[in-house]
């Protein structure tokens, strides 16, 4: 066997945590706190324990390249949740308990052309996967106890072929055929009253894909593309109790994108710039059942997002790179009826939320980096990073505000090892992740804090 053609590696993980799940604490109204301050009745814990095995085996043949991917990962999650987000004897809610317990096995084999010389490059393939999740939820307060189990099996085919026509002008086209399949089984008990239901689903889908890019000249490249996407239906399996309610069908996609990609000064700037537009249809939303019993999800929008995304990069001298992003999004309901409480909680509404902002899509994005790295091993970097503001709501009736992170690492690298002292936030700049309403006052989760620490990597290859 001719070792030089083969490239073999194994990759495997585990972790073990428990992170307190101590997340939410009320921005404002009455029972607001201060930052990091959890005011829970609960002894709230969330476990994650996994292990995870990639097997990656690559042949280069004398036309062609054969990949093969093969992954296992076992996770589970057990955690127990404060129902309410306060501790208040008058008002006590409860928890909910659950425990998440999933296996996922993947195999991908790719075939794809490796001679540069040739107009012709193409690549095809195969993906399976088999996943099998059962999931236990427990509200001590509803007194409800559900056992569902959850069965998704997928397969695709893919194929993608680029044919240069000249020298400048390059054609690409693509096509992935999708299967999935999906089977819920649950068993729901009410203060006694149980049912039971079971349903499946299978999605089958074709997913083309085509672009144009055009060379300038050596520096400078315009391209266009089109392509669909969708995302998969599935399971309100942790609210509803019947199968007439408990699915939702996919979402899709159509995107469009138009860029620049460009080099100048010898190599030592590049500036990338990207417009995208992305049509939704049959968006997966949160809608309020017309019994009030249940929030689901159901396929009852039609979005589009659109907006441009900067990228540079520069070498001004040895050792010293440069690096910069930015990014604006408009990201808008054309279509949405929105099904909800009223503010008293003794209703429904149909509200109508078309021409809205999405919520929960920052407005702008930025980041800027500087790198150094010394002959003698000496390296340092910082980062700034900064995320613009976004609209907590479909009714866009509250925002969360733009915040600004400054990361920082210095150390010394060599060929074997690196040692690294970091801090992250290191002004602690205090921000939200997540908000949302709860009833008429806003819940919300902390940013990490300013945090420091060391690092030591060392290299067993090195050389």
């Amino acid at each position: 066997m001719d070792s030089d053609k083969w490239d073999i590696a194994l990759i495997a993980d585990s972790i073990k945590f428990d992170d307190m799940i101590g997340y939410y604490r009320f921005i404002t109204g009455p029972k607001k706190t201060d930052r990091f301050e959890i005011s829970h009745d609960q002894d709230e814990y969330s476990i994650d324990e996994g292990t995870g095995q990639t097997l990656r085996v690559k042949y280069s043949g004398s036309t062609f390249d054969v990949l093969s991917v093969t992954g296992r990962r076992l996770y589970k999650n057990k955690n127990l949740q404060d129902a309410d987000c306060y501790s208040d004897p008058d008002e006590d809610y409860g928890g909910t308990a659950s425990v998440y317990d999933s296996n996922h096995m993947s195999q991908e084999i790719r075939l794809f052309s490796n001679d540069e010389s040739t107009d012709f490059k193409w690549l095809v393939g195969i993906y399976t996967f088999k996943e099998k999740t059962d999931i236990i939820v427990e509200n001590s307060a509803d007194m409800d106890h559900r056992d569902t189990d959850l069965h998704v099996t997928g397969s695709a085919l893919f194929t993608q072929a680029t044919y240069s026509v000249t020298d400048n002008l390059d054609l690409t086209a693509g096509v992935r055929l999708d299967n999935q399949s999906q089977k819920v089984e649950q068993d729901y008990d009410y203060m006694g009253y149980l049912t039971s239901y079971d349903e499946e689903q299978d999605n089958q889908e074709t997913l083309p894909k085509a672009a144009v890019s055009y060379d300038i000249n050596d520096d400078i490249m315009v391209y266009t593309l089109v392509s669909k996407g969708y995302m998969s239906g599935g399971y309100n399996y942790l609210s509803v109790y019947t199968a007439e309610m408990s699915s939702y069908k996919p979402e899709y996609t159509t995107n469009k994108e138009i860029g620049v990609k460009s080099n100048w000064l010898g190599d030592s700037l590049s500036a990338n710039l990207t417009y995208f537009n992305i049509d939704v249809i049959d968006k997966q939303v949160g809608q309020v059942a017309p019994d009030m019993t249940e929030v689901r999800i159901e396929n009852a929008a039609k979005a589009n997002s659109s907006g441009f995304e900067l990228e540079m990069a520069a070498k001004p001298m040895d050792g010293l790179d440069i690096t910069a992003g930015f990014g604006v999004i408009e990201a808008k309901y054309l279509e949405y009826e929105a099904s909800e409480y009223s503010a008293d909680y003794s209703s429904v509404e149909i509200n109508d939320y078309g021409g809205n902002t999405i919520a929960n899509v920052p407005k702008q994005t930025f980041n800027i980096g500087v790198q150094y790295r010394h002959g003698s091993g000496l390296a340092g970097r910082v980062d700034l990073l900064g995320t613009g503001s976004a609209y907590i709501d479909s009714a866009n009736t509250a925002e969360m505000e733009a915040y600004n992170l400054v990361n920082l690492r210095v150390g010394y690298e060599t060929e074997s090892f690196d040692v690294y002292l970091w801090g992250k936030n290191i002004f602690d700049q205090e921000y939200q992740t997540v908000q949302y309403w709860w009833g008429e006052d806003i819940l919300g989760q902390d940013g990490p804090p300013a945090q420091f620490g060391a690092s030591i990597n060392y290299r067993f290859n090195a050389g």
